[in-house]
C-alpha cells in the first residue's frame, strides 16, 4: 500500500492534488500566497512612479550631463535650448507618478530679421524666417 505524501502546509484531495488549507495562524515564509504578494510589491516599486532616461527634444538638452538612467518621482531636470532656439517658457522636464516626463515646448525657433528687395534680384521665401529656413535669391536678367 502505498501513502499519500505528506504535505506540510495544506491537504491533498480526493484526486491526490494539493489544496490550500485555511490558516488563522501567521503567514510562513513557504505561503505562495505571500511570496507572490512580496514579488508584485517588489516589482511595483520599481516600476511605478519611476521615469527611465528623460526624453531626447530636438530644441533642448539637459545643463547637467546625466549619467543615470532611472530618476524617482518629482525629479525635476533643468534644460538648455539649443543654438537657434530661444527660451519661451520654463524649461524643464518632470517625472510623473505615472513613470514618464511631463513637459511642453518651452523653446521656440528664433525668428531671422526679413531681407530688402534685392536690387537686380529676386528673393524665394519658401516657407517662412524661422531658424532652419531656406530662402533663394536669384539674378535679374542683364
Amino acid at each position: 500500500m502505498m501513502c499519500p505524501p505528506r504535505v506540510p502546509h495544506g491537504a491533498l484531495d480526493t484526486k491526490g492534488k494539493m489544496r490550500a488549507r485555511p490558516s488563522s495562524g501567521p503567514w510562513r515564509v513557504s505561503d505562495p500566497t505571500l511570496f507572490q504578494m512580496t514579488l508584485v510589491a517588489a516589482l511595483l516599486a520599481t516600476v511605478l512612479g519611476n521615469c527611465g532616461p528623460p526624453p531626447y527634444l530636438p530644441f533642448a538638452s539637459p545643463i547637467k550631463k546625466l549619467y543615470d538612467t532611472d530618476f524617482k518621482t518629482g525629479t525635476t531636470l533643468r534644460y538648455t535650448c539649443h543654438l537657434g532656439y530661444s527660451k519661451i517658457s520654463s524649461s524643464s522636464v518632470t517625472c510623473n507618478d505615472r513613470g514618464s516626463w511631463d513637459y511642453s515646448a518651452f523653446c521656440a525657433k528664433k525668428r531671422c530679421r526679413s531681407l530688402e528687395d534685392l536690387p537686380n534680384g529676386k528673393v524665394e521665401v519658401k516657407t517662412d524666417f524661422l531658424f532652419g529656413s531656406t530662402i533663394e535669391f536669384s539674378c535679374s536678367e542683364g
